[in-house]
């Protein structure tokens, strides 16, 4: 009869250092990308607005689009389930 051999499992890698995996920061730099990633989501509303030439306040409808984008991703069960 052969021999089984064991086989280590192999575990996840562990983040190293201050970087976040879960999507809950506390370090001040996942903060400041956080708020450049929002400041360049709401500038992309607000030129996508004026290209197609929409005929509203440009700074109040990219701030509801930024609002409506953010909550409709947070409340996605597939996000929910997979990256929080």
């Amino acid at each position: 009869m052969a021999k089984k051999r064991k086989v280590a499992k192999k575990s996840a890698p562990k983040t190293v250092g201050k970087t976040c995996g879960s999507g809950c920061c506390s370090s001040s730099s996942c903060w400041f990308w956080t708020l450049v990633s929002e400041a360049g989501l709401y500038f992309f509303f607000y030129y996508l607005l004026y290209v197609l030439q929409v005929s509203v306040n440009l700074w109040l409808a990219s701030a509801i689009l930024l609002v409506l984008i953010n909550v409709s991703f947070f409340a996605c069960p597939y996000m929910r389930k997979h990256f929080m």
